[in-house]
């Protein structure tokens, strides 16, 4: 499983011009750091992610930019490195100037780290953006954790972050079939989901979001070694949306719900620690996921769009199972033709939000 996490964009009316001149901008607003293993969930400082082009399709990237000591710097190279060094991780490979992760502390205070994307990875210091089938966003990059001190500087290679589900990877030990791995981030289990969204959650015309991924820490690392860590962030940006899309968007990320229901083999493999996890956390997610199907719902309706029937079924289905969301299976069964259907209508959704994009 490849690891770890950032970004996100959509809209509609991009206008090429207001790209060239510099692009969009994502701030993340707020998150969490589970783990590494079993370290303490940790709430996570906010970052900011300049000059993103992206076309109507959500489709595009964030260039490489390094232009040494000269501005624009990252607030945290100097709460990290002391001062401004140019753009340098501790092992002297430059980052992206652009992109600002935030600080990452890790275990509650344990180690504080600078989160920037690294160049000397295939994604050659930028990160890409696109949507697939399921419409999801997904963001790729080269992320970079670093502590100061090229001993505890953590680069993850290709990373996939994603509005959708993300399944929380083993322990480097456990995948290589050896002991001693910690096969959990912090209350998250190895296997277990957890959820991103997409969409314009408070209707001000412009994308947000959470937004997921997972890393996991190298075999030399000073800490719990080869164990995974999960981020989630909330972001808000000024990409610009309308509301039949940013609809379209919600309402097909709710088909997710029939993932984290139903795994795919090989994940969210019954056990004590992955029963404790979705009895935590199946209430907020059930919760979670009907006030989607509503926002969506209203907003299709609001602006007539064709998908507004289906998505006031969909909210109608989940916010009748509601009364079943502490009884995973008895919830899992109330949901099922609901999130069976709009699991089938997927491929409209995806053609909808292809046409609508396309003018």
């Amino acid at each position: 499983m490849k690891i770890l996490f950032f970004g996100l964009a959509a809209l509609l009316s991009v206008s090429p011009a207001f790209a060239e001149e510099g692009g969009y901008v994502i701030n993340t607003v707020a998150g969490t750091v589970y783990g590494p293993g079993p370290m303490p969930a940790t709430p996570l400082a906010g970052g900011k992610f300049t000059y993103v082009k992206v076309n109507a399709r959500l489709e595009g990237d964030l260039a490489f930019f390094n232009n040494g000591v000269a501005e624009p710097n990252i607030p945290g190279e100097k709460d990290i490195f002391g001062g401004f060094k140019g753009g340098f991780l501790s092992n002297g490979v430059k980052f992206n100037e652009h992109l600002h992760g935030g600080i990452v502390t890790i275990g509650q205070g344990a180690l504080r780290m600078l989160a920037v994307v690294a160049s000397d990875g295939d994604n050659k210091g930028g990160e890409t953006y696109r949507v697939d089938e399921r419409l999801n966003w997904r963001l790729k990059t080269d992320m970079a954790l670093d502590p100061g001190f090229p001993e505890g500087l953590v680069i993850s290679r290709n990373i996939n972050i994603t509005s959708g589900v993300l399944w929380v990877p083993p322990s480097l030990q456990t995948e290589a079939k050896a002991q001693g791995g910690f096969d959990n981030a912090d209350y998250l289990p190895s296997g277990g989901p957890i959820v991103g969204t997409l969409g314009d959650a408070d209707e001000d015309g412009f994308l947000d979001g959470r937004i997921v991924g997972s890393g996991r820490t190298p075999l030399k690392f000073l800490f719990v070694p080869g164990a995974p860590l999960v981020m989630s962030r909330t972001i808000k940006t000024d990409i610009p949306v309308k509301p039949r899309v940013s609809g379209i968007l919600e309402l097909a990320g709710i088909a997710n719900l029939r993932l984290v229901l139903n795994p795919p083999e090989g994940y969210a493999e019954p056990g004590p620690a992955m029963d404790a996890y979705y009895k935590r956390m199946l209430p907020e997610w059930a919760d979670d996921y009907a006030s989607r199907a509503q926002r969506a719902a209203a907003r299709l309706k609001r602006v007539a769009a064709p998908e507004a029937a289906l998505a006031q079924t969909v909210a109608d289905g989940l916010k009748a199972a509601l009364a079943a969301k502490s009884d995973r299976p008895k919830y899992t069964q109330q949901t099922k033709e609901v999130l069976a259907k709009l699991e089938a209508e997927l491929p409209k959704l995806q053609t909808a939000f292809q046409t609508e994009t396309a003018k």
